[in-house]
């Protein structure tokens, strides 16, 4: 059990001793029921008692007050959206640092032969057995040299190149593991031992979401507590990689979201200016016809005085007189 949940049991408990008619109440039913189905001894429920209701002096009449305004209830989205934000917040906090290895020169995929038709199942099997005892003992390598030896008399079994494939990861040699994992499951789909190898192989080269979905796979084909403990770290670093991803992409979309109500805005401002534009356009064009309509071309406007300062038919000065002669009376 996790330390925060005993922490919350043991003060629980010492709410009980303080007040043990808290064991009576509705909620705690379910727990008063299995203490009793283990012998416990419960105390009486006391009846509760009843206050008597003493005679209310008459006051004066008050103006009742204004009522307030009640705060407008959050949408549900809205409240949704809050709460996992706040879960997101608590991800991130966490993210446990789980080792990486950078394969070595020797880290390549070891050699697997062809199925046999025939496979001397007695041989493989001797080797097999001293392959464990050498692993038992600490040495790896030759628990390595001995199992590919029997691999190679009896290439048919896939618990073998499981096996092997462990003994590579003990090695740090998540490449070779990574390979014979991948066979494993290629020969047996629902090989548990090829998925946590190869689960296990992914995590050591980084590769976090996909060694978790392959050791969850394991767990679903043939539990293993050892399986279970490995992946608790590795689902935290899964949630904290999935959590960044999230805000990036939420980033991302905020940006794209910003930059299309900037594009929108340009275009309704084109639009405006093209607008105003043609309605100038069109006003000129107008003037123009209605020129034109009262028999003026564009350059034609009458001038009503002369070139010499006076009106047509008069003499320089202004009057009219006989030939438009000077003085006129």
């Amino acid at each position: 059990m996790e330390k925060n949940k005993l922490a919350e049991l043991r003060l629980f408990i010492a709410e009980l001793e303080k007040t043990p008619q808290l064991i009576h109440h509705p909620d705690l039913k379910f727990f008063k029921d299995y203490l009793v189905k283990l012998g416990a001894s419960i105390p009486e429920q006391k009846p509760e008692k009843k206050q008597e209701a003493k005679p209310e002096k008459k006051a004066e009449a008050k103006p009742e007050p204004k009522p307030e305004p009640k705060p407008k209830p959050q949408p549900a989205s809205q409240k949704e959206e809050e709460s996992d934000e706040a879960e997101e917040e608590q991800i991130l906090l966490e993210n446990p640092d789980l080792p990486i290895v950078e394969p070595s020169d020797e880290d390549v995929a070891l050699p697997i032969p062809e199925p046999k038709e025939e496979p001397d199942y007695e041989k493989a099997s001797e080797l097999k057995a001293q392959a464990v005892e050498a692993q038992s003992n600490g040495d790896l390598v030759e628990a390595l040299r001995l199992i590919t030896a029997s691999i190679e008399e009896n290439p048919n079994s896939t618990i073998n190149i499981g096996v092997r494939g462990n003994i590579l990861l003990k090695l740090n040699r998540p490449v070779g593991a990574l390979a014979d994992g991948e066979e494993a499951i290629q020969r047996n789909p629902d090989s548990a031992k090829g998925y946590l190898v190869r689960g296990k192989a992914h995590s050591l080269l980084g590769h976090f979401v996909k060694a978790y979905e392959d050791i969850q796979q394991a767990q679903k084909i043939d539990y293993n507590d050892d399986a279970a403990e490995y992946v608790r770290p590795l689902e935290k670093k899964v949630a904290y990689l999935r959590a960044v991803e999230g805000r990036e992409r939420r980033k991302t979309d905020l940006q794209k979201e910003k930059q299309k109500k900037k594009d929108q805005k340009e275009r309704e401002r084109r639009i405006a200016e093209a607008k105003a534009e043609r309605e100038k356009e069109d006003k000129q064009r107008k003037e123009q016809e209605k020129q034109q309509a009262m028999g003026f071309g564009e350059d034609e406007i009458p001038d009503l005085e002369d070139e010499q300062g006076g009106y047509p038919n008069m003499g320089q000065g202004g009057y009219p007189g006989p030939g438009g002669g000077a003085g006129g009376i």
